[in-house]
């Protein structure tokens, strides 16, 4: 499973020449065991083996994390490589789902359904942020150090944020 490298946020500069100098610094650069949700790559044996999305899950949310998780314990490795890159607006269509006709308390639901289905409490999940907040402080430092970009960017604030 791969995902490409993002910017996510308002698209204030030109993303075709962004994209092509962006590829060629960072197309080596790959973020072994994790994948974003918003946009990604599977290979056909991966639903061959472990099945597509759980069904259980409402309209989104929680659904791709399962998806990861059910992959990796399959034996499959996710990545996110620098040699596609992606704009992002950034939860357009959560914003659109939440201003729309009520459609429930579906993110509610569905996390409690994630954690329970992988009894995740309060330890589990307290450890599994703070391992994946090292990974990512260490892909981030390295990766802007070595190439001054990194594969996961966000204009907020008025300024380019690295994750």
């Amino acid at each position: 499973i791969v995902s490409p490298a993002m910017r996510e946020g308002e698209q204030n500069y030109d993303l075709e020449d962004y994209a092509r100098q962006f590829t060629s610094r960072m197309a080596a650069v790959m973020r072994r065991g994790f994948a974003l949700g918003v946009c990604f790559a599977v290979r056909r044996e991966v639903f061959a083996r472990i099945g597509g999305f759980d069904e259980a899950f409402r309209i989104g949310q929680f659904e791709d994390a399962d998806f990861f998780r059910r992959a990796r314990g399959a034996g499959f490795v996710l990545g996110t490589t620098g040699a596609c890159f992606l704009h992002h607006f950034g939860s357009a269509t959560q914003n659109a789902l939440r201003s729309g006709p009520a459609t429930g308390s579906y993110e509610a639901e569905n996390r409690a359904y994630f954690r329970k289905k992988w009894k995740l409490n309060w330890a589990r999940r307290r450890w599994e942020r703070g391992l994946m907040a090292l990974r990512l402080r260490a892909w981030r430092t390295r990766e802007q150090r070595a190439h001054g970009h990194t594969l996961h960017e966000k204009w907020q604030g008025g300024r380019l944020q690295f994750y």
